[in-house]
C-alpha cells in the first residue's frame, strides 16, 4: 500500500470514530431525557432501541411509543 492509500484509510477511520461518538452522545442524552420524563411522571419509563414503554409503579403499561430520529414521540 502506498503513503496516501494509509493516509486516506487512516483518516476514514478517524470519521467513522467521530461519527459513532455522535451516535454514543445521542444514545446517553436520549436516555437521559426518558430518566427525567419518568421522574416527573413519578412512572417507569423502559427505552430498548426506538421503543418506549411508560409504566405505573405496578407494571401496568401506560403508553407504548417509537422515538423517531427527531426524536418526538409518535404512537405504536
Amino acid at each position: 500500500m502506498d503513503d496516501q492509500l494509509l493516509k486516506d484509510i487512516v483518516l476514514e477511520l478517524k470519521g467513522i470514530r467521530l461519527d459513532l461518538n455522535t451516535v454514543i452522545t445521542a444514545l446517553a442524552s436520549i436516555n437521559t431525557e426518558m430518566e427525567s420524563v419518568a421522574s416527573f411522571l413519578d412512572k417507569r419509563v423502559i427505552w430498548n432501541n426506538e421503543k418506549v414503554t411508560v409504566e405505573s409503579p405496578d407494571g401496568k403499561t401506560l403508553f407504548e411509543g417509537r422515538i423517531s430520529t427527531t426524536r418526538r414521540f409518535s404512537p405504536s
